[in-house]
């Protein structure tokens, strides 16, 4: 794939149509049972559906896991759960899953946010 580097020096692949734009989701948790459903129904209902989610949890002990497992048994778009051995703290949690992501983007979800329907759209453009 060929890039183009832009004055800040972040680079983007060249001659993307928006059919061709894929975006994984990446959801970095930490016992966040009070957001999770609300947060995952706000990503699975975007108008420009991610190609996966990714939740990837840092030992929680709450209900988070629980109730992941539980939306993603009837998610429409498909949710991976990682969990980590050890505590790997927010930015190597997120790092990490976004390593493993298939989409040519990666968007990144902090385990409190509600995200807007036409976000993903917004950013793909």
């Amino acid at each position: 794939m060929k890039f183009s580097t832009q004055k800040c020096g972040m680079s983007r692949p060249v001659g993307m149509d928006a059919a061709s734009k894929t975006v994984s989701v990446v959801i970095a948790t930490y016992n966040g049972s009070v957001f999770i459903e609300e947060q995952l129904a706000s990503v699975i209902n975007q108008n420009f559906k991610p190609i996966e989610i990714i939740v990837s949890d840092d030992g929680s002990t709450d209900e988070t896991l629980v109730l992941v497992r539980s939306i993603a048994k009837n998610s429409e778009v498909p949710i991976r759960i990682n969990v980590n051995e050890t505590n790997l703290g927010f930015r190597d949690n997120f790092l990490k899953s976004a390593l493993s992501a298939k989409g040519n983007f990666v968007a990144f979800c902090d385990q409190d946010d509600i995200w807007d329907p036409e976000k993903l759209e917004r950013i793909a453009k």
